[in-house]
């Protein structure tokens, strides 16, 4: 099976486990976690039209949408993942680590029938032929993402002394989100597919606070949030194919530069088995700003200019629950 028990997804920021409730003499910890994360089902865009229903209500032109991408991402449901990373303590006053995490692919589909009624909302319908009059219509919506940080921590207090403890971050982040959707209308007897795929290779910095409550030696509470500013290099993949996929109605490939924001926020309950081994669980959140999203290049237009340009206006949002383990040595 695609989802594994041994993999949970998420996408969190491992810099909160990278000091858990080691002993202060161990200087290095290799810490993984198994996740289990949702991307929130955000985003609308109307993808077919079924032209039967207009009988049904003449004055409610939204009665015609059979099909959405909110439908597709409605099927998107929590995927697995895993993170890795190691850090370096030489101190109780500093820190450094570094993680790479992985989630497995989201994935939607939908499939619509109609009496050869269904149809692409293109502004001119006379502009395809496979996209008006189709008795099927098959769509998929899949969305992955991983990344990777490194970061140096100053621990104003040191933790695990104390009954509070604050840390600072400062440090580098990598996000890298795909996404892509497929359309395949059917109209007897020919076949023919709109895909639509864009990526965003996101870097730049953050800067954080984590707070840390010791109400026991082996109990601890960690409470963490960053933000930062990136650079994104968005690009986008548009094939628009026609006549039983014989006829090239768009092929375009574009790419940009934009910048955005994110913000990562973590609660974690973590408990101290031995001197050099920990286990914890938390929930994460992420949220991603002005990334280029699948849904958002579908083009109605059917003019030459159509998707000359990416869309960067997206905010995805992530979250979910997570379990691991720290070493100390």
């Amino acid at each position: 099976m695609r989802r594994t028990l041994f993999l949970a997804p998420f996408i969190f920021s491992v810099s909160a486990f990278a000091n858990e409730n080691m002993g202060l003499n161990d200087h290095w910890k290799i810490f993984a976690d198994f996740l289990y994360i949702q991307r929130e089902k955000i985003g609308y865009t109307n993808i077919v039209n079924d032209a039967n229903k207009q009988d049904l209500d003449p004055c409610d032109c939204f009665n015609l949408h059979v099909l959405n991408v909110q439908k597709l991402l409605g099927q998107f449901d929590h995927e697995p993942g895993v993170r890795l990373g190691i850090a370096y303590q030489p101190n109780a006053r500093k820190s450094f680590e570094g993680n790479v995490f992985w989630i497995d692919t989201w994935e939607g589909s939908r499939v619509v029938k109609g009496n050869q009624s269904l149809y692409f909302p293109f502004r001119d319908l006379n502009y395809t032929i496979d996209y008006v009059n189709a008795s099927k219509v098959v769509a998929t919506y899949t969305s992955s993402l991983w990344g990777s940080e490194l970061n140096y921590w100053r621990h104003w207090t040191p933790r695990h002394v104390n009954y509070f403890s604050l840390s600072g971050v400062v440090g580098l982040r990598y996000f890298n989100l795909r996404e892509g959707i497929n359309m395949q209308f059917s109209h007897p007897p020919d076949t023919s597919d709109y895909n639509v795929h864009t990526e965003n290779n996101m870097l730049g910095a953050q800067l954080g606070l984590n707070l840390q409550l010791n109400p026991t030696k082996t109990l601890s509470w960690d409470m963490t949030a960053k933000a930062g500013a990136m650079a994104n290099h968005a690009e986008l993949n548009s094939l628009l194919l026609d006549r039983n996929n014989t006829v090239t109605l768009r092929d375009l490939k574009h790419q940009r530069w934009n910048g955005l924001t994110f913000a990562d926020l973590l609660a974690s309950l973590s408990f101290q088995v031995t001197d050099h081994f920990n286990v914890h669980v938390g929930y994460e959140l992420i949220y991603l700003s002005n990334v280029a999203l699948a849904p958002d290049q579908i083009s109605k237009q059917t003019k030459s200019v159509a998707e000359r340009d990416i869309k960067t206006g997206g905010h995805p949002i992530f979250h979910g629950l997570f379990a691991g383990i720290t070493v100390g040595f």
